[in-house]
């Protein structure tokens, strides 16, 4: 199996810590869609040109963050699955991993706010609105979570989300995210990083 993108993506790092979680071997080719060749690249992997994408042992290609993780799921079997299978709380997963792919995917637009436009052409009210948003799909799930894990006693695809995402909202773009208060997900993300699963996909931009 092969996944493409860099670790410094949030989107690829949730994907390449459930692959270690579950023991799967994998290569990672590091496709960035900053990099002119690397970008023409990944668009015969994916002709959306984003990453993360994603290669089966059988040549398949999957290009969506939660059609890979549907994947892989559905490959380790329902008794190491990170998404449940019981109907009631695989909902209460995927509404969390709803929320946190919607807070990051707004701090990705806030970020790209900021760092593609001139300051001079920068939307002031579009950029707050975008901080609102990602603080408050944040703080929902914070709100939400128990321990010592997000839903109790075994770790979920929502806790995989909301480390990856706080991680890269919090450490990795620290000067372009809006105050969060989310006590939960400080100590959450700690503990999850102690784990190599987890520690082994961490890297800041430029590194």
């Amino acid at each position: 199996m092969i996944l493409y993108g860099s670790y410094t993506s949030p989107f690829v790092r949730c994907i390449a810590t459930t692959l270690k979680l579950y023991d799967l071997e994998f290569t990672n080719i590091e496709l960035k869609t900053s990099n002119a060749a690397q970008l023409s690249e990944l668009r015969s992997k994916n002709p959306l040109g984003r990453v993360p994408a994603f290669e089966t042992d059988a040549g398949a290609l999957l290009i969506d963050s939660i059609a890979i993780l549907d994947y892989l799921d559905r490959l380790v079997g329902k008794e190491k699955s990170l998404i449940p299978s019981d109907f009631e709380q695989r909902t209460t997963v995927m509404t969390q991993i709803g929320i946190l792919n919607g807070a990051m995917e707004k701090a990705v637009a806030a970020v790209y706010e900021v760092e593609k436009r001139p300051t001079e052409k920068i939307h002031r009210p579009w950029l707050e609105q975008l901080h609102q948003q990602t603080k408050d799909g944040m703080e929902a799930v914070d709100k939400l979570a128990v321990t010592p894990w997000i839903n109790g006693e075994k770790i979920t695809q929502a806790d995989v989300s909301a480390v990856v995402f706080w991680d890269s909202i919090k450490k990795v773009r620290p000067n372009n995210v809006p105050t969060l208060e989310c006590p939960k997900l400080v100590a959450l993300s700690e503990k999850a990083n102690s784990l190599s699963a987890f520690s082994d996909t961490y890297k800041v931009r430029g590194h």
